[in-house]
């Protein structure tokens, strides 16, 4: 344990040291001695010794209240926007605090310091102006689908527009998504193109009623073969398979791994290999028909 220093008749601001005190009850924030004071004004205290030597203690309290008697009231006053309505709660630093009245309307308080100093002159609505007076004008132009109408201030304080939709419908959105392209519309626009695609997707997929893309998918199972795969049964643990427009075409279990991987290729080139070779003349003649008529 370390040696505590002796603060008996020292002076610190208004209070004077005692003695130790008894109570030395300590907090996880300020472990040190704590020490019986009496203020000028007469009052005795107990304050640690770190609060003592910080200089954050200089009385029992009397002193902030007397500075608060001598502050200069600010009642009245205008500071830009803000016209001090009474006195506040001070802040946790001791600051003095005002309750003011912005010319918007909104209320809030300020410390002294604050509106003295110019650093606060209104609520925060004279942020927002000064950036709407910088913004560019987007009112009647276009983007997409929507057509700018007005601004309108939003709680976050980005520079917003109403739009309305070609569909009919109005709709908010910043100026930042407007002039990336990141909205184009009032969300039709999405829907429109989903719902157009939908057929060609469908098409693309399905070819004399085949899946064409599962067809094409080069994944392998995880023996390294397609369509043969390794099963829970200790006689017959390697099963090939094939399915093709939903009909099972092969479905057998096999002793060894490679009995397996003959059976499947044998079921693609009986089931899978005429289709291809159907779908290669066909795409053949498509492609010989518009050569032609391009000539």
């Amino acid at each position: 344990m370390s040696k505590i220093i002796d603060l008996t008749g020292r002076r610190f601001g208004r209070l004077v040291v005692l003695r130790l005190a008894d109570d030395q009850t300590k907090t996880p924030q300020d472990t040190t001695a704590r020490w019986l004071c009496r203020c000028n004004c007469g009052n005795v205290v107990v304050r640690s010794r770190k609060l003592l030597r910080s200089g954050c203690v200089n009385s029992c309290g009397c002193l902030a209240q007397d500075t608060g008697n001598r502050l200069k009231d600010l009642t009245g006053q205008r500071f830009g926007r803000l016209t001090v309505l009474r006195r506040a709660d001070n802040a946790k630093s001791g600051n003095a605090r005002w309750l003011c009245r912005c010319d918007c309307g909104h209320t809030s308080i300020v410390t002294g310091t604050a509106l003295r100093s110019g650093k606060i002159q209104s609520c925060g609505c004279l942020a927002q102006d000064i950036r709407y007076s910088r913004r560019t004008d987007l009112a009647g132009r276009r983007f997409g689908r929507l057509v700018v109408i007005e601004y309108v201030k939003d709680g976050n304080g980005d520079t917003s527009w109403l739009c309305r939709c070609d569909c009919g419908k109005e709709t908010v959105v910043t100026a930042g998504n407007l002039i990336n392209g990141n909205t184009r519309s009032c969300g039709c626009l999405a829907q429109d193109t989903g719902r157009a695609n939908v057929p060609l997707m469908l098409d693309a997929a399905l070819r004399d009623g085949t899946n064409v893309q599962v067809l094409s998918k080069k994944t392998k199972s995880k023996l390294g073969i397609r369509g043969v795969y390794e099963v829970d049964d200790k006689e017959y643990p390697y099963e090939a398979k094939l399915i093709l427009r939903k009909e099972i075409l092969l479905r057998k279990r096999f002793k060894t791994f490679e009995e397996a991987v003959v059976a499947r290729k044998d079921a693609e080139e009986k089931y899978l290999a005429p289709l291809a070779r159907k779908w290669a003349e066909e795409d053949a003649k498509k492609e010989r028909r518009t050569k032609k008529c391009s000539h």
